[in-house]
């Protein structure tokens, strides 16, 4: 049931994107109707091609209390050194994935396929592209301006590929409308939104595996967590840090759980309220920032509410996950006036 309460914070985000324009945090709940797996499965998938799936492993780890990027140091443990770990990622990631054998890249069949999937069956991607890219007045398609980037944790290109085939089948066609910094060597292009993946890139059009197009590295292991997280001038963290301090952040298809990301919000929100207690100011009377959720039990919807309010995040609370679609097109045509 939608509450007063649920319809005033939808208000206040209108509100900031309307204003000051927002930025986008993805998880793995985005790309989860494109038959793409949940950490937890990749790490299964992961654990069953390298261990065998025989052993009953995975579940007896994951029961003990072992964390998955723990398992994934387990797996890269066990695998052989001339083993392309990322490949192995790369297959499991996108082996149910209906399009993994398009080639986009000026071929319009390849694109319509991506575009008819997209459209079809993941209603949320098509919704968070809806939202970053907008037409003009001449119909070319364009970066909406209140999007100003987007940080996607998932390893998947599903989003940079339906940007590409979108442009590809336009009428009006113009350039590609978001770009992908997917590694320390790229930089933004004037114009075109970008898109951050700390946790790695793997694409599975006709560039998968060309080290200029791609992530040569993943965060997704033990070591890897610990190294990410530890250097605060890293791209990436700076980047997440930078973009949490700055601005208004909206999380989509993320549980709001994962430690790492808590740390960082805390971290980002301490840093505020310091310098408008340096300022004289006074502490933010709202949260800053907004996940949406799936409303559950009452237990967990109150220590989640709890805790996120302490991070300064907002919950959106909706009953299904298929309500998002319509409320970030909501979103467009309130502050676009559409």
């Amino acid at each position: 049931m939608i509450t007063e309460a649920d319809n005033d914070s939808w208000t206040r985000l209108r509100s900031s994107y309307g204003t000051t324009g927002i930025a986008l945090f993805l998880g793995a709940g985005v790309s989860c109707a494109s038959r793409l797996p949940s950490w937890d499965e990749l790490v299964r998938r992961l654990f069953e091609l390298k261990l065998g799936a025989e052993t009953g492993g995975f579940n007896i780890l994951r029961s003990a209390g072992f964390s998955l990027p723990t398992m994934t140091e387990f797996i890269k443990a066990k695998t052989s050194a001339d083993v392309n770990f990322l490949e192995a990622v790369r297959e499991m990631l996108y082996k149910d994935f209906p399009c993994k054998a398009v080639r986009i890249t000026n071929e319009a069949e390849g694109a319509r396929q991506v575009v008819a999937h997209v459209e079809s069956d993941n209603a949320t991607l098509a919704a968070i592209y809806n939202l970053a890219v907008v037409r003009n007045p001449t119909g070319k398609l364009v970066p909406n301006p209140r999007v100003l980037s987007i940080v996607n944790f998932n390893l998947d290109s599903l989003l940079e590929a339906y940007d590409t085939a979108r442009n590809l089948l336009n009428p009006i066609r113009g350039r590609r409308c978001l770009h992908t910094i997917e590694n320390p060597a790229a930089t933004r292009i004037f114009n075109r939104t970008s898109i951050y993946h700390p946790h790695g890139f793997l694409r599975f059009d006709r560039r998968a595996g060309r080290q200029e197009k791609e992530a040569t590295t993943s965060v997704l292991s033990e070591n890897e967590y610990y190294d990410f997280y530890n250097r605060p001038t890293a791209l990436f963290t700076y980047t997440v840090l930078s973009l949490l301090r700055e601005f208004c952040c909206l999380f989509v298809g993320m549980s709001m759980t994962d430690d790492n990301i808590r740390r960082l919000l805390f971290y980002s929100k301490q840093e505020r309220d310091e310098s408008r207690r340096l300022s004289g100011r006074r502490a933010e009377s709202q949260p800053r920032h907004y996940a949406i959720l799936q409303r559950c039990n009452s237990v967990a919807q109150d220590f989640l509410t709890t805790t996120l309010l302490r991070l300064s995040v907002q919950p959106l609370w909706v009953e299904e996950f298929g309500e998002i679609p319509d409320r970030l097109g909501q979103l467009t045509k309130d502050s676009l006036g559409k």
